[in-house]
């Protein structure tokens, strides 16, 4: 666990922050608000505890401590050593005593927005990246030191122990995730005596748009005032009902807010690093399109009513010319010349009045 530790000393920032905005700007894109909501310690542990600990308080928020998402490892490939790496949303380690033991973990989420039909052998590639990482340290240790080793082993001694790594993958699509939750199910497994010789590797999965009522009262974090939302961003009303019943909503994150607008597409102004009272904001919303409406529609009768005219003017127009018997070639250049209509419609609108007159 020192080595992640020297992995992410030197740098453990979160996403961009400089993005967050407030109304009127551009937004960020949402993986850089998904780092950030679920990074934070009290969310990312009751995550993990509904999600790999059957809800139990395994981990505890204080517990945890960044590491670098960024892992690194070398790699040969056809005789020329270079270096392999791979990026996790967000990574952390767990050191803490439970149950009179000592515990240690690599804890890892991956933010889902879209259903990833190759999720299980992408999460087991990640750890067992971690897991590759960890030996090539102990290697790296002992390189220079007088113990041998045969060169096609690890370096690991008898007794010596790797932290386990362990990875949550939390969707966040409004669709139910319909993709493979195991490995097994990735795989072309006709045979029942093949599959039960291929270790399978399950996916720690959160559905959010699957959560009961009852499994996101589990949650105390604002994480539920997020799950609660995005079942419901499709209805309004139903968003307005939820946000009017719980005071909750009235004193919120920014960063709570900032991963709600984008993931549902609601826009409330937030500042960053102040307390938002979401309520207020939706309502603000609500009525600011109110009056957009009333404006449109003033816009829109205004737009009629020239119409109207232009109309009653044309028509007065071919009626009385009709009358004088000028030429038709003669009233279609009048009537493009002057009210800027095609020829075709000029014609059209002549026909149409003809016609009304037999």
């Amino acid at each position: 666990i020192l080595f992640f530790r020297q992995l992410s000393k030197a740098s453990i920032q979160h996403a961009d922050e400089g993005q967050t905005t407030e109304r009127g700007s551009a937004m960020p894109v949402k993986d850089d608000y998904a780092k950030l909501f679920m990074g934070n310690n009290n969310v990312f542990a009751e995550v993990f505890n509904f999600s790999a600990f059957n809800r139990q308080p395994v981990i505890q928020a204080s517990c945890l401590r960044p590491a670098d998402t960024n892992l690194i490892s070398s790699l040969v490939s056809e005789g020329v050593r270079g270096l392999w790496s791979k990026s996790r949303d967000i990574l952390k380690e767990l050191s803490v005593k439970h149950d009179g033991k000592n515990i240690y973990l690599m804890l890892g989420i991956e933010n889902q927005s879209a259903v990833d039909y190759g999720m299980p052998a992408r999460v087991m590639g990640y750890d067992s990246f971690g897991y590759d990482v960890q030996m090539r340290e102990f290697k790296r240790k002992r390189r220079n030191s007088s113990w041998k080793q045969d060169p096609f082993t690890s370096a690991m001694k008898r007794g010596e122990r790797l932290v386990p790594v362990v990875t949550v993958v939390v969707y966040f699509g409004k669709k139910e995730w319909d993709g493979p939750r195991s490995l097994h199910e990735m795989l072309d497994l006709k045979d029942d005596e093949v599959r039960q010789s291929i270790p399978d590797y399950p996916l720690k999965l959160l559905d959010i748009s699957t959560l009961t009522t009852a499994e996101i009262d589990y949650f105390h974090t604002d994480f539920r005032n997020f799950a609660q939302v995005l079942k419901c961003s499709g209805d309004k009303h139903q968003l307005k009902e939820l946000l009017d019943s719980d005071d909750t909503f009235t004193d919120l994150d920014y960063t709570t807010v900032g991963m709600i607008n984008a993931y549902t597409g609601i826009q409330i102004p937030i500042i960053k690093n102040r307390r938002i009272d979401m309520r207020n904001g939706f309502q603000e919303l609500i009525d600011d399109g109110k009056k957009e409406g009333r404006r449109e529609g003033r816009r829109e009768g205004r737009e009629e009513g020239r119409r109207e005219e232009k109309d009653s003017a044309i028509k007065n127009i071919i009626q009385y010319q009709m009358g004088t018997n000028i030429p038709v070639k003669d009233i279609i250049a009048m009537l493009t010349n002057v009210f800027k209509i095609s020829t075709a419609e000029a014609t059209r609108r002549i026909k149409d009045i003809s016609a009304a007159l037999i």
